[in-house]
């Protein structure tokens, strides 16, 4: 029906409905608890949602017409709104139109648009953003030399994308060997 549910732990709004749920344990830690829900609950106010991704703490979706929306964390900007507000209910984003697919990871966010250009956002240790910076962003900000763009996948420290063509390119941290 093209609504999003979400679950589980709500410390900072990322189940975006706005509402105080039940107190869960935490875990590890039976003396501490966390605002939580058992069970799924419909996002606010979003309909037409065809894909919802998860990075710590907040959730992204892209709804049908290219547009994307985003609410819990956003410590480093990873919501993509301009901001480092935390938002317990969905905010649109700057990248608003023609998206056709979205990645979200611990603190940083990639979406890649109809023109295949690729655009990134959040924290950006590692130039994992790939706008030839180590600044963070609050917005979108384009990743640089890369076109044909038609998936993206961020990790912890880097991101990946693959273009029309085939090719897969990957920029950001590489100690372990990560970017191939």
């Amino acid at each position: 029906d093209g609504v999003a549910y979400c679950w589980g732990m709500d410390s900072w709004g990322e189940l975006g409905d706005g509402l105080v749920h039940q107190s869960c344990p935490w875990p590890g830690s039976p003396s501490t608890t966390v605002d939580c829900s058992l069970s799924p609950v419909p996002v606010t106010s979003l309909d037409n949602v065809l894909r919802l991704v998860t990075g710590e703490g907040r959730a992204h979706v892209l709804r049908s017409g290219g547009e994307t929306w985003g609410w819990g964390n956003n410590e480093y900007g990873e919501l993509g709104d301009g901001t480092v507000t935390q938002r317990n209910t969905p905010v649109s984003l700057s990248v608003t139109s023609d998206v056709i697919a979205i990645s979200s990871e611990t603190s940083h966010t990639c979406a890649v648009r109809t023109d295949g250009t690729l655009w990134c956002w959040g924290a950006n240790d590692d130039g994992k953003l790939g706008d030839g910076t180590y600044a963070d962003r609050t917005t979108a900000a384009q990743v640089v030399g890369l076109t044909d763009v038609v998936s993206v996948s961020t990790g912890l420290w880097n991101t990946c994308a693959f273009r029309s063509d085939g090719a897969l390119f990957c920029w950001g941290l590489n100690v372990l060997g990560q970017l191939g």
